[in-house]
């Protein structure tokens, strides 16, 4: 298995088949898998999913019995993933497929890539959210202060086999790419505007991520659950 793609999904219905589409097209030729990881969804994301696979082996997915947040869904699919190489992008069509060749071209040389959008598209607090996770990560990992993280990422079969060992009741990728490698670089690529629907950050969700990262990648070791990182209701 050559690739494997992991999208993490919730609520999502509207955008599915054409991002399975563009991403088929993409990757023409190629031996790959697509994951797609349902973080229970309230819509007919499923339903979507599960039409996307008959038929077709290339099509995989894990639903969970509940939702468990979008980096628990993406932990889930790397370690069910195959392929030499891994790429995560999200479910909305923001992250363009088409980008995926740059993407696996740039990580010949290097064990994770980063596709940071040129311009954020995001409300104002977003744009705050990036600012804060990026000094965060300086602070916590000390990390090249050029390095730039996104959920558009790809990833050498390497390092995922080391990161998929540090299961805990939270992960959050782009620290565990930090952490089990020093071969990480950042390209810049274009963002599209979300086209269905809003996001599902708001204020709130993001202090509550940033408070999990300093609990689980910091000192606090005593504040750390020992919950299940998720439970799977149902995959092929």
């Amino acid at each position: 298995m050559n690739i494997s793609i992991v999208v993490p999904v919730y609520n999502s219905e509207k955008s599915l088949m054409e991002l399975n589409e563009r991403l088929i097209g993409v990757l023409e030729g190629e031996s790959y898998e697509i994951i797609f990881v349902d973080d229970a969804s309230h819509d007919a994301s499923r339903e979507v999913i599960e039409a996307l696979s008959r038929g077709n082996p290339q099509i995989r997915y894990i639903f969970f019995d509940r939702n468990y947040g979008q980096q628990a869904a993406i932990f889930a699919g790397l370690k069910k993933s195959r392929g030499e190489r891994v790429i995560t992008l999200d479910d909305d069509l923001q992250h363009l497929p088409e980008d995926i060749p740059m993407i696996l071209e740039a990580l010949e040389d290097c064990e994770g890539i980063f596709a940071f959008p040129e311009i954020k598209p995001h409300k104002g607090y977003r744009r705050l959210g990036s600012f804060m996770t990026h000094h965060l990560f300086n602070g916590l990992f000390k990390k090249d202060k050029a390095l730039r993280i996104s959920s558009y990422r790809g990833i050498k079969r390497s390092l995922v086999d080391r990161m998929i060992r540090e299961e805990a009741a939270f992960v959050y990728i782009s620290a565990l790419m930090i952490q089990h490698s020093d071969s990480l670089k950042t390209i810049y690529h274009r963002q599209n505007q979300r086209k269905h629907g809003e996001s599902n950050y708001n204020f709130r969700k993001l202090l509550s991520l940033y408070m999990k990262i300093i609990i689980y990648y910091g000192p606090w070791k005593g504040m750390r659950s020992n919950q299940p990182l998720y439970r799977i209701q149902r995959e092929n």
